[in-house]
């Protein structure tokens, strides 16, 4: 008796759509995962995102993508600074405390 099929409507980066295929694919549940988007480059893409050590971190753990995010992750911002217009910084502040490492 072949086991469940899943359907996944929504390719988005964390909890709604390719995080749940990769931890169904895990568990050897086959799914499918339907996206609106003609590609993943059809529009331009841009941000961040922020991956907390409760959620999202600990779902790269679970889906075994943990070694490879922390091969590609980018740590360019980690700081906030607001300028004027000659680039003159006016505040300055670096991520410190909990929350400013990857665990």
């Amino acid at each position: 008796m072949p086991g469940p099929r899943v359907a996944i409507v929504g390719a988005g980066p964390a909890s709604v759509g390719c995080m749940p295929a990769r931890l169904l694919y895990r568990a050897i549940v086959e799914a499918a995962v339907f996206e609106g988007e003609a590609s993943p480059d059809f529009r331009s893409q841009s941000g961040s995102l922020r991956l907390h050590t409760e959620n999202g971190l600990a779902a790269l753990k679970q889906g075994g993508l943990f070694d490879d995010f922390l091969k590609y992750a980018r740590y360019d911002g980690q700081y906030i600074a607001i300028v004027d217009w000659n680039n003159k910084p006016w505040f300055v502040k670096s991520a410190t405390g909990p929350g400013s490492s990857i665990q």
